[in-house]
């Protein structure tokens, strides 16, 4: 970023030295909070990883193609791409980085995959449900143990967990919006809904 122009709360950078936990090695964790026109400048890609927008707004940039990006949005970068973040000058961008792979021929080496399939079509998504459990990843590294490792990995597993949750749910809906009509579908909510909370509905 440049100088004087951001504040960054939290960095681990382990580069050539990733950090293993279980079936990943970890190699950035970051949380950084943006001031006004903050800019992450450039660079090559050399994994893959995760941007996830806390709050604020700014975009993110591939290859020199622009992304808005804004609260919940998870943005994927692979590697070999050119990379840059900006944040507005309104609402200053607050994110948390992960960059991390996956030991080959694990189930999170599939996830993976599965996100880099659909980044041909679609770069980001939002993932509210990744909020936490960032946090949580940045919480044990500072107050690591002999646990950390594993709960770790089962944090970075979570998180492609969720964002693929996502990218189903997205195809499922479109595929829905096709076969069933818009009716139908309020029918479908009414009944589950009832299926649900029979049990709490008061005459």
């Amino acid at each position: 970023m440049e100088s004087n122009k951001y504040k960054i709360t939290f960095n681990n950078y382990y580069g050539d030295n990733p950090r293993e936990c279980g079936d990943y090695f970890l190699i950035q964790l970051s949380d950084s909070m943006c001031a006004k026109d903050s800019i992450v400048p450039e660079h090559q890609q050399q994994c893959f990883e995760i941007t996830f927008a806390y709050s604020g707004n700014g975009n993110s940039y591939v290859n020199d193609k622009s992304f808005p990006i804004c609260k919940n949005d998870c943005f994927i970068s692979l590697p070999g791409e050119l990379h840059k973040i900006k944040s507005d000058d309104r609402e200053p961008l607050h994110f948390i980085c992960v960059a991390f792979s996956a030991k080959p021929n694990t189930y999170g080496e599939k996830l993976i995959q599965k996100i880099i399939d659909t980044c041909k079509s679609q770069r980001k998504f939002n993932v509210d449900a990744v909020r936490s459990i960032l946090v949580n990843m940045i919480k044990e590294i500072r107050n690591e143990d002999e646990y950390s490792n594993r709960l770790l990995s089962y944090y970075i597993e979570q998180v492609l967990i969720q964002y693929n949750r996502v990218i189903i749910s997205s195809k499922n809906k479109e595929k829905t919006d096709i076969d069933i009509p818009t009716k139908s579908l309020l029918a479908y909510d009414i009944m589950f809904y009832i299926n649900d909370n029979v049990a709490g509905i008061k005459k």
